[in-house]
C-alpha cells in the first residue's frame, strides 16, 4: 500500500476547495461559447479551445447557435472521443435552448484546477465562491459567494 499527497504542493484555494467540495453535492461545468454557427472550417479550432479550456471540470459544452450540417458527423466523433457536449443555443429565447450532444460526467483533475489557479486569479475567486458556498450550507455566519452575474 502506498500514500501520495497529491495537495502538499497546492495554494489554498484549491486545498480549501477540496476540503469542501464533494462530487455528491455539487457538479462543476465548463461552457465554451462561440457567436454565430459553426462551420467546417471551425469547428476543430474551436473544439479544442472547448477541450483545453474545460480540463477543470465534471461537465464540458461547446455551445454555439448552431452548427453546419457537414461539420456536424465530425463534431459527434469528436465529442465521443473527448467528453465534450454540445449545446445549440437559441440566443433570442434562451429557454429554448438545446442540449444536442450531452457531455459524460468527468473526474475533477485537481493538479489542473490547482495549476489553472496559480495562474488565474479569476478562477481562484470561483474557487473560493465554491468553498464559499459550501460553508454556507453548514455555517449561517459563513460568508456568501460573491457570483458574477453580470
Amino acid at each position: 500500500m502506498g500514500f501520495e499527497d497529491i495537495t502538499r504542493n497546492f495554494n489554498n484555494y484549491t486545498k480549501e476547495c477540496i476540503i469542501e467540495y464533494s462530487d455528491e453535492r455539487s457538479f462543476l461545468y465548463s461552457f465554451e461559447v462561440k457567436d454565430g454557427i459553426i462551420n467546417p472550417c471551425e469547428l476543430r479550432e474551436y473544439f479544442f479551445q472547448t477541450v483545453s479550456n474545460s480540463s477543470w471540470a465534471n461537465y464540458s459544452y461547446l455551445v454555439a447557435e448552431g452548427i453546419n450540417d457537414r461539420a456536424m458527423d465530425e463534431l459527434q466523433l469528436l465529442c465521443a472521443s473527448f467528453k465534450i457536449g454540445f449545446i445549440r443555443i437559441n440566443k433570442n429565447e434562451p429557454t429554448e435552448s438545446e442540449i444536442v450532444i450531452k457531455a459524460p460526467k468527468t473526474a475533477l483533475d485537481w493538479k489542473m484546477i490547482n495549476r489553472i489557479a496559480d495562474e488565474n486569479k479569476d478562477f481562484q475567486k470561483y474557487l473560493k465562491n465554491i468553498t464559499l458556498s459550501y460553508k454556507g450550507h453548514s455555517d449561517k455566519y459563513a460568508a456568501k459567494p460573491e457570483w458574477d452575474l453580470n
